[in-house]
């Protein structure tokens, strides 16, 4: 893979990522019928977070420091409730913003990045033999596949304005 790939991969999973939103009617994006609870303006929030987590990550293992906070000691379920628990009242609009901001934060810095360090396997001790562009992958297009699968499940009852209601 190389950079033009990565964005390609990137911009094809965010064009997926935005077909499915299409889908959805708007009045049930707040709607907690995904699985454990979640809405898909929370999933939304969710990749916000992560994709300015891989941006964060880069910019501190470029500058030689540890990302912070450290998430070494916690499971990513205890971090994503801690996420979902903190972000769950924020508006839908604050959330689509973070969350577009977000995104174009991490294309920004692999269009920039060297090509080293998205793409040789040892460029930063960090990432433990891994290249860079595998944490761009399960950040950006890789979450995001995972995602489109939870909301297509549930899609049904996020298409009707009745549907899913208690």
């Amino acid at each position: 893979m190389d950079r033009h790939g990565l964005i390609s991969e990137i911009r094809t999973g965010r064009k997926k990522l935005k077909q499915t939103l299409e889908k959805v009617y708007p009045g049930r994006m707040e709607a907690g019928i995904l699985e454990g609870g979640w809405s898909v303006k929370d999933v939304l929030a969710h990749l916000a977070f992560w994709e300015r987590r891989a941006v964060h990550i880069y910019r501190s293992i470029k500058a030689g420091r540890e990302p912070l906070p450290s998430f070494h000691e916690r499971s990513l379920d205890d971090i994503n409730a801690e996420l979902y628990a903190e972000r769950q009242d924020w508006p839908l609009t604050r959330v689509t913003q973070e969350e577009e901001m977000a995104y174009q934060e991490l294309l920004e810095m692999v269009d920039n990045a060297p090509e080293e360090d998205l793409f040789s396997p040892y460029r930063f001790e960090w990432t433990k033999g891994d290249a860079f562009f595998e944490w761009v992958e399960g950040n950006s297009y890789g979450h995001y596949a995972e995602h489109i699968a939870m909301i297509e499940k549930a899609m049904p009852a996020l298409q009707s304005p009745g549907a899913g209601k208690p």
